[in-house]
């Protein structure tokens, strides 16, 4: 099996499940269903640096502003789930319900998390790019 053009180990510990995704396109395993649509995933994950969900996270936080905080926890969630970002989804995915609980500032360890997972798929993108 192929590696993915970060280097990493074919599927069994590969850091993004989309990568998962890029080896079964490679290597004609499993569904080929995404055989041809490589460009299009392509595109999609190289435009998750200019969404705006985690900035505007970070800036509602900040401000104190937990409705909004709520919104744009949610919208990454979703991004990132979309684009298999397994763990930025999840990530994301506690802090969008602890703020939709308490609509208060939530733990620090949630928004480190997130903030740790974000970094990651961000180091990912610019390793593929090179």
């Amino acid at each position: 099996p192929l590696a993915c053009r970060l280097g990493c180990p074919p599927l069994a510990c590969c850091p993004l499940p989309l990568f998962r995704l890029w080896h079964l396109l490679y290597s004609f395993e499993g569904d080929n269903s995404a055989i041809g649509n490589e460009k299009l995933i392509e595109k999609f994950f190289l435009k998750f640096q200019d969404d705006k969900s985690y900035e505007n996270l970070q800036n509602a936080l900040k401000e104190g502003d937990y409705e909004e905080a709520f919104r744009a926890a949610h919208t990454l969630k979703g991004v990132a789930q979309n684009l298999s970002f397994k763990n930025l989804g999840q990530s994301s995915s506690s802090l969008t319900e602890a703020l939709r609980a308490k609509k208060e500032k939530p733990g620090q360890e949630l928004v480190e998390k997130v903030a740790e997972d974000y970094e990651q798929v961000i180091k990912c993108i610019e390793q593929y790019k090179k």
